[in-house]
């Protein structure tokens, strides 16, 4: 960035941290295939979460026409029921628990 080489740097960015290779190491979310397809399941229920609030945010500012947010929003419902059910059960028996323990906050959503 010669272009910025005038402007002084902070302390903390100018001196160099020793790498720590504990903190580099890989860390699992899931032992066996069971985990791991349940944080897959969730990972999509947050996706769509995201993906209608980004739906409703783009509706708002009129960048998308009324027939094609009913088109896509009818298609991520029926994709969000579809993916919740995977996930439903004693952790999340309900939308606003899953939200709550994710914090998610998509009022568009619910």
């Amino acid at each position: 960035m010669a272009m910025f080489r005038h402007i002084p740097q902070p302390e903390s960015l100018r001196r160099e941290e020793p790498v720590r290779p504990e903190l580099m190491s890989e860390v699992k979310l899931y032992r066996n295939s069971r985990e791991r397809a349940k944080y897959d399941n969730m990972a999509d229920v947050f996706a769509l979460i995201q993906t209608i609030q980004c739906l409703e945010k783009a509706y708002i500012k009129d960048a998308v026409l009324a027939a094609e947010y009913t088109a896509h929003c009818s298609k991520l419902l029926v994709q969000f029921k579809a993916a919740f059910k995977q996930v439903q059960g004693e952790e999340f028996p309900d939308l606003e628990s899953f939200m709550k323990q994710y914090r998610v906050s998509c009022c568009c959503v619910m």
